[in-house]
């Protein structure tokens, strides 16, 4: 049922003091709030039971193939039953990928300088759907600090320039990009 999200990729704090970097794409957005969908048994939701704070950072579509090598990933030294033979461990996220860190104004995690929009956040709350192993954790996280890379930024800083981002969509096991404007809300527009 991944019909068409924009992908994120969670950057959480591991015990170590190495920072684990997971893809998603169950999540959506209510002002400065950002609710994420993802499995309980994860090495991220542990980090996050630990540390509740994270980097959520936004990939353009070039950036697919970098998404890709971390899909079959996992930062669990054991890789749980449910995810064998699909999962290998991988300490290093960030050399298996070819992504850079970016230090981080507010919270501990890094953020991925390779993508235009970085959100420093905080976990407020968290929901469990299912205790399976293959169950999920809902979570709500408020963003505290935004980054917005300068070529997708709006002139006046208010905000992102919607022609220029291209977001990374994940739809049907599919990667996609958002290729042109097929209409615009009429609600709130600036004249």
């Amino acid at each position: 049922m991944y019909y068409g999200s924009s992908v994120a990729l969670l950057v959480t704090l591991n015990e170590d003091g190495s920072e684990n970097i997971a893809p998603m794409s169950s999540t959506w957005s209510l002002r400065n709030r950002i609710v994420l969908g993802m499995g309980a048994a994860s090495r991220t939701v542990a980090n996050l039971r630990r540390l509740p704070e994270l980097t959520i950072n936004l990939p353009s579509a070039s950036m697919w193939q970098q998404v890709e090598r971390l899909s079959g990933l996992t930062g669990m030294p054991e890789v749980p039953e449910h995810k064998a033979g699909q999962f290998r461990f991988e300490q290093d996220k960030w050399h298996a990928a070819e992504l850079s860190r970016t230090a981080s104004t507010g919270v501990r995690p890094g953020r991925i300088t390779e993508c235009p929009i970085q959100m420093e956040a905080v976990v407020e709350s968290t929901m469990l759907i299912d205790e399976a192993p293959e169950g999920f954790l809902v979570v709500a996280a408020r963003v505290e600090t935004m980054h917005v890379h300068e070529h997708i930024a709006l002139a006046d800083g208010a905000g992102v320039d919607p022609d220029s981002w291209e977001p990374l969509i994940f739809s049907f096991r599919s990667y996609r990009s958002a290729e042109r404007e097929v209409g615009r809300m009429s609600r709130g527009v600036r004249k």
